[in-house]
Parts: structure tokens; sequence; C-alpha cells
């Protein structure tokens, strides 16, 4: 595979991984508020911690947050804060 079908590939996996309202919200909330753990980013969402944390894996799993242990708790940001101009130009 040639680095430009690489490339195309990966951005139809981040739009697969977008193509969801929560994960949305996920990523407009990290981009207003920065790094948040699950438990904030769920009582935000008003979902279960357990869907919280589903998403999550799915989006780091993708590379679009990374995830940071401090205790027992995981902290979550984008990785790549343009994520949030595209959601902006999709929402439009």
């Amino acid at each position: 595979m040639n680095p430009e079908e690489h490339h195309r590939i990966r951005i139809a996996n981040v739009l697969k991984v977008l193509a969801n309202p929560i994960r949305i919200q996920i990523i407009r909330l990290l981009a207003e508020q920065g790094e948040l753990n699950v438990s904030v980013i769920q009582s935000h969402l008003k979902i279960s911690q357990a869907l919280t944390s589903t998403y999550l894996i799915k989006m780091t799993d993708h590379g679009l947050v990374s995830s940071t242990r401090r205790g027992k708790e995981i902290y979550y940001s984008l990785v790549d804060p343009v994520l949030i101009d595209i959601v902006r130009l999709l929402l439009r």
C-alpha cells in the first residue's frame, strides 16, 4: 500500500469514528475543557461510565484521543486539536 492510499484509509477510519453524535460531543468537550477524566466526561454527557469508557477506548484505538494514567484515574485529551475544526466544518 502506498502512502497516499494509507492516508485515505486513515481519513476514512477517522470519519467512521466521528460518525457518532456522542463521540462528536466528547471531541467538543475535550476541545473546550482540555484534559478530562472519564467521570467528568460521563457527567457532562449524562450517560453511563461504562458507555463513556467504551467510546473513549474506540477513540484512543483510532488515535483521536490519548490517555494518561494518574493514580487510579485515566485522563483523556485530543491528540490533534484540528479535530475540533473538522467537527465544526461538518456541523455547518
